[in-house]
């Protein structure tokens, strides 16, 4: 993913994975007994928010993280001139309107400070900005969630229930929220055929 979020593991890294995992593992996937996500082609970001001082902070390193982000205004001078300018200060901009419509309950159960750390969950998420495609060039802009930090899945997804299909608009060009993009494939005889000689190159 880059950014904060570091190198995102692939399967030819796992050197514990066997030739019988392997087989199960596509299997798995072509017959849709797995959750399938999109991998989604933007900037990552990694944000939190002070509920108390309804203030969103940013990290995009390990420095930014540790002093439980930096605020808006510095984040956004961060940009000035730099050539992913657009897509870091719209989407941001993006952003920070969209937590507006955040309600204080919702706010206070997903980024209340943790009792064993004191400190906000950060929520990593990417920018698609269509103004600024990495390799895949989209349609929309986008702020799609991935993740809490603090693995709270109850919370994130009262976070992607509360924002998710929210529209905003920055400079005349409209961002949409979104959750985790689920992808279902449909299972057909040539998937299947396919699998078949794949297990058996395997």
């Amino acid at each position: 993913m880059g950014g904060l979020a570091g190198h995102m593991s692939h399967i030819y890294e796992d050197l514990d994975l066997t030739f019988e995992d392997l087989k199960d593992l596509l299997r798995d996937i072509v017959t849709s007994n797995v959750d399938l996500y999109e991998k989604i082609d933007g900037q990552n970001l990694f944000v939190t928010y002070d509920p108390d001082a309804k203030q969103i902070l940013a990290a995009r390193n390990l420095t930014d993280a540790r002093a439980g982000g930096v605020p808006s205004s510095q984040f956004l001078a961060r940009w000035e001139g730099h050539s992913a300018e657009k897509p870091f200060v719209n989407g941001f901009s993006a952003l920070i309107k969209a937590f507006n419509y955040l309600s204080e309950d919702v706010a206070q159960r997903v980024f209340g400070k943790s009792e064993a750390t004191g400190k906000l969950p950060f929520l990593n998420l990417e920018i698609v900005c269509t103004a600024h495609p990495n390799l895949i060039q989209y349609d929309k802009n986008f702020l799609v969630f991935h993740s809490l930090d603090s693995n709270d899945r109850e919370g994130f997804n009262l976070l992607v229930d509360a924002l998710s299909g929210r529209k905003v608009n920055i400079d005349g060009e409209d961002w949409e929220v979104s959750g985790p993009r689920n992808i279902q494939i449909n299972v057909d005889n040539s998937k299947l055929d396919a699998l078949d000689t794949a297990t058996l190159e395997i």
